[in-house]
């Protein structure tokens, strides 16, 4: 796997996995305003994930419950505006972000649609191919694949469904439930209070979204986000 796909991979996740959060006010990510997917995972690892938004995704809470190698570990992350906070259940400390990408698509005032757009894009550019429909929870879903063992189900900004086979290891993620337009408490998005927030900056994630702002400005200069 060329180191070009290895990046856009990793970005892609970081936006389709981790659901990279908008400001509803501006930019609707999600079609839906508010929802809950729950999701298996078996494979090389066991556990469940949540994936929680309201305002059509302006908050937005991930709870990744995983057993692996004999260890159970609990990670959350929490999208508020454009501010990242990620927590592990033994963790003393909340670790907050400023994401500039998502800066950017509130700036750009982005619709669903034009997020759906830049999805596709960035998937292109990760060597996936759209492989056809399939059916998953009752949803008509775009089949996409990759050559480097990532298939996936997308539907309405979410994906549904995802398989991996990528360095000898094998993980599937299965829907177990999708509500969408639901009520969602408030408090579902607090921050925990037995915990102190840090300030961070990661050269990582600063160069996944250079590179998702590049695509972005791309798309704008050919007109594939209108």
């Amino acid at each position: 796997m060329k180191k070009k796909s290895k990046f856009l991979i990793i970005l892609f996740l970081s936006v389709f996995v981790l659901q990279i959060n908008v400001n509803a006010q501006d930019f609707k990510k999600y079609y839906q305003k508010s929802g809950k997917l729950v999701q298996k995972l078996t494979g090389s690892a066991t556990g469940e994930q949540t994936i929680i938004w309201d305002d059509y995704g302006v908050k937005e809470l991930t709870i990744s419950k995983i057993n692996m190698m004999g260890m159970s570990m609990e990670q959350y992350t929490l999208y508020i505006n454009n501010d990242l906070y990620t927590w592990g259940n033994q963790e003393p400390t909340v670790k907050h972000f400023s994401d500039d990408a998502v800066k950017e698509l509130t700036k750009r005032k982005y619709t669903a649609d034009d997020y759906a757009n830049l999805g596709k894009e960035m998937m292109k550019q990760s060597n996936f191919i759209e492989k056809g429909k399939e059916t998953v929870l009752g949803k008509n879903c775009i089949v996409w694949e990759n050559p480097d063992g990532i298939k996936l189900w997308g539907w309405k900004n979410l994906t549904l469904k995802m398989e991996m086979n990528v360095m000898g290891m094998s993980l599937k993620y299965e829907p177990v439930s999708l509500d969408i337009d639901i009520s969602i408490p408030s408090e579902t998005f607090d921050l925990p209070k037995d915990k102190t927030v840090e300030e961070n900056t990661d050269v990582k994630k600063l160069n996944e979204n250079a590179k998702m702002i590049e695509i972005m400005d791309n798309m704008s200069k050919t007109g594939t986000n209108n």
